[in-house]
């Protein structure tokens, strides 16, 4: 299996720092280094592969040289995303991301997002959506099976070719097992989303699709 880095699309939501990720292959999969960030942590989350299937986050630390790192697996050829979430000193909380193949050398479109089982570690949920519009802010309600305990629980959202992306806290209208989040969709379409939740036993993604008129 080959892998390419795919020179475009690095985008940063402000400028001080300009980051450099670099993407190597594995045994298992890929190993992604990133530099030029000058952050104390990074939060970082990947999506692609077939239908978007494949979702990972890691919180990192920087090693000895400031860069960040994290070994991944993935298995299925095709486009994937990677997002860098930090913030920058000096400077404010910034996205970059950068797109890379997994099996061949050209960058094929990211697959139409699957719709799967609402599970995840043992959690399920259910969301209510149909207020989503594009242009506004757009509630997203989620229910889960169980009341989350700890950390109150996140989402990711991305869009179907994978150049949109926000990380969203739960608001305050939040309610034990019943988690309301706000988004803003820059444009009609679908869009992947993960309800985030941290459990004792590790952490639950539960996917879900999302239409948006």
């Amino acid at each position: 299996m080959r892998l390419a880095l795919v020179l475009a699309l690095s985008a940063v939501l402000t400028t001080p720092a300009r980051p450099a990720f670099l993407v190597t292959r594995t045994m298992s999969g890929v190993r992604l280094r990133m530099t030029g960030i000058g952050a104390q942590s990074l939060h970082l989350f990947v999506v692609g592969g077939p239908g978007l299937r494949l979702f990972r986050q890691e919180r990192l630390e920087p090693q000895r040289d400031g860069s960040f790192a994290a070994d991944l697996a993935v298995a299925d050829a095709g486009l994937y995303m990677a997002f860098a979430e930090f913030v920058a000193s000096p400077g404010g909380p910034q996205m970059a991301q950068q797109a890379f193949t997994v099996g061949s050398v050209l960058a094929p479109r990211a697959g139409e997002p699957a719709d799967e089982a609402h599970e995840s570690n043992g959690l399920t949920a259910t969301m209510e959506a149909s207020q989503a519009k594009s242009g506004r802010e757009s509630p997203l309600a989620f229910d889960l099976s169980e009341q989350p305990a700890g950390v109150p629980p996140e989402a990711f959202v991305v869009s179907a070719d994978l150049t949109e992306a926000q990380h969203l806290s739960a608001q305050s209208t939040s309610r034990g097992p019943h988690v309301v989040f706000a988004a803003v969709f820059p444009r009609s379409g679908r869009y992947k989303a993960w309800l985030i939740v941290q459990r004792d036993n590790g952490t639950a993604a539960i996917p879900f699709v999302i239409d948006v008129s």
